[in-house]
């Protein structure tokens, strides 16, 4: 992101040439200059990496899901289950 900015006038008048050439500055500084010069664009970039999260999480739950037979759902039912973590052994 740092580097998209390089040339942008306004990013520019809060960091050095430094940090261009071989720093990075902190994301959260960084960031609020952005949103301060451009709102709508850090909102964009919000709602398009909340969009991300979302695709990936739900391919993943897809991906980890396992489908069983209802036969076998009553049977696991009857029989009960002891966390390892929980006090009831």
């Amino acid at each position: 992101m740092v580097e998209q900015m390089r040339d942008d006038k306004d990013i520019r008048l809060y960091l050095p040439d430094e940090y261009f050439d071989k720093k990075i500055p902190h994301r959260e500084f960084f960031y609020n200059i952005l949103n301060t010069h451009y709102p709508q664009y850090v909102d964009n970039l919000i709602v398009f990496a909340q969009k991300q999260r979302t695709t990936l999480s739900a391919e993943h739950r897809q991906e980890e899901t396992i489908e069983i037979h209802e036969d076998w759902i009553e049977k696991l039912s009857e029989v009960p289950f002891y966390s390892k973590v929980s006090n009831h052994h």
